[in-house]
């Protein structure tokens, strides 16, 4: 958790003829109580299959490695400490 109360989770799921499945989570929690809920609501949302792959990251390697795909003015908003209620939850997937 960083200092704000951020927390970053990341799933990044690849298979041979599946393609890139990846799952960026950014959210404030304040306890352990908020924090289970937290991950209670992200595997409702994705599934019992893919919550295996479930990472929590620092803020940098969530921003460094997958920044690029958070939209501009949600990436300001917490980097600038902008985001009081902010709930971030974005699914992207790549068939190649």
């Amino acid at each position: 958790m960083t200092e704000d109360g951020f927390v970053f989770y990341v799933i990044d799921y690849y298979a041979t003829g599946e393609g890139r499945t990846i799952f960026l989570v950014a959210d404030r929690v304040y306890d352990e109580k908020s924090k289970d809920y937290l991950l209670e609501s992200i595997e409702k949302w994705i599934g019992s299959y893919y919550i295996k792959g479930l990472e929590a990251v620092t803020k940098e390697k969530f921003f460094g490695e997958y920044g690029h795909l958070v939209p501009e003015t949600i990436a300001k908003m917490i980097l600038n400490r902008q985001a009081p209620g902010l709930s971030f939850k974005q699914e992207f997937h790549f068939s190649f």
